[in-house]
């Protein structure tokens, strides 16, 4: 609770849980005694910063706030060791004849402006910056930010190659899963951050994108197209790509796993890709019909 002008009435209804009071120099003795219960606020000297700090019913310490928004004001010194140094004479018994005084080099009276607090730093930078990494770090509260998009080998365990199956995550348990990770869904008031998965089993196995040009609808499918062919064998998983876009699927061609890739351009060979996979459903139907299989 915080203001130039309080209303008693409020802050009586809330006296029990006030812990500590902070008075500056106030307009009369009356608020003066609002806020500390006593008037000496009032009497305070008219310079900025003067206060009291009142933490109980007995304890009242009166302070000098300081202005730390100003710019710091290096320190400067008086005289340099090396003319320090010249003013000492060693002990001994014997006999010394008496010097001129030391003459004052002028360059060594010249102010000592620390590098690491340059010129017009506040004051209060350089208190935050003394006082980082000392002490036990806070718990943060949110996470960072989301910066550059994480890549498939963040998103999966450690890949390996495999003389069976190639390049594979070491830790996956059962290749036959359709499940796959895409990306990473932020969950700000839950401090998490879990990944986006996509499960092409069963009736789940029919995928959607849709967004304006240039929002990343080529990413997206090749990233799915990549994290299915590093999880699974091209006996599991196979593709037939149409890219009438940009032709951003023209790059995953050479994948084991991909049957072809044909552009808006190429009518022969999306008619070929047309027919393969009708044929394949075609084949798919008699076989599940001749072994009685109710579905994939």
């Amino acid at each position: 609770l915080a203001s130039q002008r309080l209303d008693e009435g409020r802050v009586h209804v809330l006296e029990s849980h006030l812990s500590y009071r902070i008075a500056l120099r106030t307009f009369s003795a009356m608020e003066s005694r609002a806020v500390l219960g006593l008037p000496d606020a009032y009497t305070l000297p008219s310079a900025p910063g003067n206060g009291y700090l009142k933490t109980d019913t007995s304890t009242l310490i009166r302070f000098r706030a300081a202005y730390v928004s100003a710019p710091h004001r290096a320190t400067t010194v008086s005289a340099s060791r090396a003319a320090a140094s010249r003013q000492v004479a060693a002990f001994a018994a014997g006999y010394m004849a008496p010097t001129l005084p030391p003459s004052v080099d002028h360059a060594d009276q010249q102010p000592d402006v620390s590098d690491a607090n340059p010129p017009g730093k506040p004051l209060l930078q350089i208190i935050l910056d003394r006082l980082q990494g000392e002490g036990p770090p806070a718990h943060q509260i949110w996470l960072p930010p989301l910066a550059n998009p994480p890549t498939l080998d963040q998103l999966l365990p450690p890949l390996a190659p495999d003389p069976e199956h190639g390049l594979v995550p070491l830790s996956r348990p059962d290749r036959s899963e359709l499940s796959v990770p895409i990306g990473i869904v932020d969950r700000p008031f839950d401090g998490l951050r879990d990944l986006l998965m996509v499960d092409l089993a069963g009736g789940a196995g029919h995928v959607g994108v849709v967004g304006a040009p240039q929002s990343g609808k080529s990413t997206l499918l090749r990233t799915l197209i990549l994290s299915l062919a590093l999880t699974h064998t091209p006996r599991q998983v196979q593709f037939y790509c149409l890219d009438f876009g940009g032709g951003a699927l023209g790059g995953l061609a050479d994948l084991p796993h991909v049957g072809g890739v044909a552009s808006r351009l190429d009518v022969d060979r999306v008619t070929r890709i047309v027919a393969e996979v009708s044929g394949l459903l075609t084949a798919r139907e008699r076989l599940f019909a001749d072994h009685s299989l109710a579905s994939m």
